[in-house]
């Protein structure tokens, strides 16, 4: 599972090479404040949360998204976690190809988080599927404005793979610095009349400070490439992030 995973990576990374050189490419900047956490429960049962503030440096830092999840995790072992929730994601205008009106996106996923270790090195490898519901719009030739349209639907999978490495410490224990190196492929999988396999590819790097087990902070960049729906346009989207991460024990120790 691991190893497809890699493997899916490099074979679209090619494909993304290829791309770039046949597609118009808009080149922006945003940045993306974000916060991440999942609280336990019990030994089992965790809840996931997640809000990302993005905004777009080029509208002189106007909104680019909002994206608020919220999910459950299932801890079957040390190494293997499943998870499943629902994102709300608002799209605005913004940047060169800009969209005439700004979009909701109400989301169901499932994930797979699963663990590996080799030597400093600690692999995370996420397999998720999405069932999309995008508002569609249509130009209202009376009103000479877009109306809302109903929604399309859409089916999405999306694999990234995370790699943290402690510099101060040999593991990731508390007040710990580490680097977090990371890439996420999404593939359509309806890519519509025009034959468009890759959606997106995020490909980040950070530096990360971890207090303890539950609070961490981390500030980088990532460079996203996001292909349009007529598949001849693309923006590549130069970003830096910040995000915090806090995890809460609700567990009753008493």
């Amino acid at each position: 599972m691991k190893s497809i995973g890699i493997v899916l990576i490099t074979v679209l990374l090619f494909s993304s090479g290829q791309m770039r050189a046949q597609k118009q490419i808009n080149n922006q900047s945003n940045t993306w404040l974000m916060y991440v956490g999942n609280h336990k429960l019990n030994d089992k049962w965790s809840l996931h949360t997640l809000y990302h503030f993005r905004r777009s440096n080029d509208d002189h830092f106007g909104w680019q998204q909002s994206l608020l999840r919220g999910g459950v995790n299932y801890r079957i072992n040390n190494d293997l976690i499943l998870s499943g929730g629902a994102d709300w994601v608002v799209s605005f205008p913004y940047g060169a190809q800009r969209a005439g009106y700004q979009n909701n996106e109400y989301t169901a996923w499932q994930a797979a988080l699963v663990k590996q270790h080799v030597g400093r090195l600690n692999l995370v490898h996420r397999y998720r599927l999405e069932q999309r519901f995008i508002e569609r719009y249509r130009w209202n030739t009376v009103e000479l404005a877009y109306a809302q349209d109903g929604f399309k639907y859409a089916n999405r999978f999306r694999y990234w793979l995370n790699a943290n490495v402690p510099i101060n410490h040999k593991t990731m224990t508390d007040k710990t610095w580490y680097v977090n190196v990371w890439d996420e492929i999404f593939v359509d999988l309806e890519p519509g009349p025009i034959y468009n396999l890759l959606n997106q590819n995020r490909l980040g790097v950070n530096l990360g400070y971890q207090w303890h087990k539950g609070l961490n902070l981390q500030v980088g960049y990532m460079d996203q490439l996001i292909v349009k729906s007529d598949a001849l346009r693309a923006e590549r989207n130069y970003t830096i992030m910040v995000q915090v991460q806090s995890n809460l024990d609700l567990r009753n120790n008493n």
